[in-house]
């Protein structure tokens, strides 16, 4: 099985799961921010906060989805951080962006009237961001059937809104 769970030996069992699941995170990580250096350092991020939790992580009932958990957190917290650090005057800024900006949080708030931040998620990685059904099953630990099923009924939550 392919999300089976690892002992609390030593290095090479996270070298191995290193080894395994990088190109994954790292897949995730471009998929969401589209910049081939920061998708690197994301999944970077993400196995060393793994290594540094090592004991917890190998023994983890679900460590893959530990590990996306671990890289969407990563990448809010680097959006939380460019956030803070935009030096550009609001003058400056396109009304284009401005508006394109205003309907994405609008789409969002309509969104978390309807489901839950988790549920929202889900769906943003699946059709905004391109994470495939297999990766997005195996994240939540269900079938990819499930998740197809998921999909839908949120899907169709929202356009019942």
């Amino acid at each position: 099985m392919e999300d089976q769970k690892f002992g609390t030996e030593g290095t090479d069992e996270f070298a191995v799961f290193y080894e395994r699941y990088f190109n994954r995170i790292f897949r995730y990580a471009y998929r969401r921010i589209s910049d081939v250096q920061t998708a690197e350092d994301i999944a970077q991020d993400t196995f060393c906060a793994a290594y540094a939790k090592k004991q917890d992580f190998l023994g983890h009932a679900q460590p893959l989805k530990w590990l996306f958990s671990t890289a969407r957190n990563k990448i809010r917290e680097l959006y939380r951080y460019a956030g803070r650090r935009a030096t550009v005057p609001l003058e400056e800024l396109e009304l284009g962006r401005e508006e394109l900006r205003y309907e994405v949080k609008e789409l969002e708030l309509t969104a978390l009237a309807t489901l839950d931040r988790q549920e929202w998620e889900l769906v943003k990685d699946y059709y905004l961001y391109g994470v495939t059904i297999s990766e997005l099953a195996s994240a939540e630990g269900i079938t990819e059937n499930n998740m197809r099923v998921r999909l839908w009924r949120l899907k169709k939550r929202l356009r019942g809104y």
